[in-house]
């Protein structure tokens, strides 16, 4: 879209709200991985290791305390999921109970953690609160035209029936509280993919009556190089306190981790190296040997499970397709003779900072239609594109129903 047409949408929106000559669009948000609050509750065998075997519901994801020495190992074995190697199907540990707080609400997303312990550590538990605060001013009311699909994180969407249900259900209902006004959905990063898988389960009848508009940000849609630093090593944020390899084993137990990963089926350049290691190159066509090689060999049935999962297709709705670049990304690793356990040395190319701009702009292949666009945005990183003013100048552009 050209920088005109942005300016012209802008205003035309603007319009809209001071003449009252059109209607905003209902708008549920779907969180990326890791973007909503998580709680537990504890009732396990005993544990030689020390750590608590019995508790009420707590916050799970996220507590940044849990994450200090000490605690981390013990997080990490309660929020790790356990691979079933005959059904093929992932669950909690033995005497972990999750659940997911704030189903419609906004709250489990605009804070994962709202403590103090974590406004101290640069409010790093500040996820969704700035754009929710934005579409307030705007008009929106939470809990009414503004709402919140969050969902387990780990679980890939062909686990997740219950929730698309729960989704579809929230949809309709804010549609016919609403004035029967279609919905927009804004999603960010791997929340991106779950959108559009939902929406391609869905009738283009009902797609037409339900749906205003789709609007993912910053989604890794042929996956993200990152994670095979992931698999093979941990990655652990870029926060030192943090040993990658004391949450690897959890890292690697989501089904979600390989529902992100560069996939055969839609990685464009399936030869190019992504790993490089002193005895072997990885590139897309080479998982059965590189999860071999790291010791985690179940990695191929999960991924497996996986592929073709979510077909990049167009979703049936008018889509908005927004993603930033303009910072270094990592797009392969170099490994040394300490392969997998060391940390490796990361190639940079442009991205937002963890997806990179070949698979941000992936839906530029399928978003063909009349009605569709794609913004790109300089500067802000792949999680400050839910903070930045621009950013949110341009959804309101989108979500005026004329």
């Amino acid at each position: 879209m050209s920088r005109s047409g942005v300016w012209i949408l802008v205003l035309i929106s603007l319009m809209c709200l001071t003449l009252s000559s059109c209607r905003l669009s209902p708008v549920v948000l779907i969180p990326g991985d890791g973007g909503n609050q998580l709680e537990a509750r504890l009732a396990k065998p005993s544990d030689p290791s020390g750590c608590p075997t019995s508790t009420s519901w707590y916050r799970l994801w996220l507590d940044v305390w849990q994450l200090r020495k000490g605690r981390l190992n013990c997080w990490a074995e309660n929020i790790k999921l356990i691979f079933n190697k005959t059904s093929k199907t992932s669950s909690n540990v033995e005497g972990v109970f999750t659940r997911v707080p704030g189903w419609g609400d906004t709250s489990s997303m605009e804070y994962l953690d709202p403590s103090w312990s974590a406004w101290v550590l640069g409010d790093a538990g500040n996820y969704l609160h700035e754009m929710v605060e934005y579409l307030v001013k705007q008009g929106y009311t939470r809990g009414s035209d503004l709402r919140g699909a969050p969902y387990d994180f780990r679980f890939a969407p062909h686990s997740q029936h219950n929730y698309f249900k729960m989704l579809k259900s929230l949809i309709e209902e804010m549609y016919h509280s609403n004035g029967n006004t279609p919905v927009t959905i804004i999603s960010h990063s791997m929340g991106g993919l779950f959108g559009l898988h939902f929406l391609q389960q869905q009738s283009q009848d009902w797609l037409d009556q339900h749906i205003h508009r789709f609007i993912p940000l910053n989604t890794p849609w042929t996956g993200a190089v990152l994670q095979l630093n992931t698999y093979a090593s941990g990655y652990n944020m870029d926060i030192s306190l943090i040993d990658p390899l004391v949450i690897r084993e959890e890292q690697r137990s989501y089904e979600t981790g390989v529902y992100i990963l560069p996939l055969p089926s839609t990685w464009q350049d399936k030869h190019r190296v992504l790993v490089s290691t002193p005895a072997k190159n990885y590139t897309v066509m080479d998982y059965p040997q590189f999860f071999t090689d790291i010791g985690f060999p179940e990695g191929l049935d999960m991924m497996n499970n996986i592929v073709n999962l979510t077909p990049l297709t167009h979703p049936g709705v008018k889509t908005s397709c927004v993603y930033s670049v303009g910072v270094d990304t990592p797009v392969g690793f170099v490994y040394g003779d300490g392969f997998p356990d060391e940390q490796p040395r990361r190639i940079l190319g442009d991205g937002d900072g963890t997806v990179s701009k070949e698979s941000a702009e992936a839906c530029r292949n399928f978003l063909t239609r009349d009605g569709d666009s794609v913004m790109v945005f300089r500067g802000p990183n792949h999680g400050a594109i839910l903070k930045d003013k621009n950013v949110f100048s341009f959804i309101t552009s989108q979500i005026g129903i004329y």
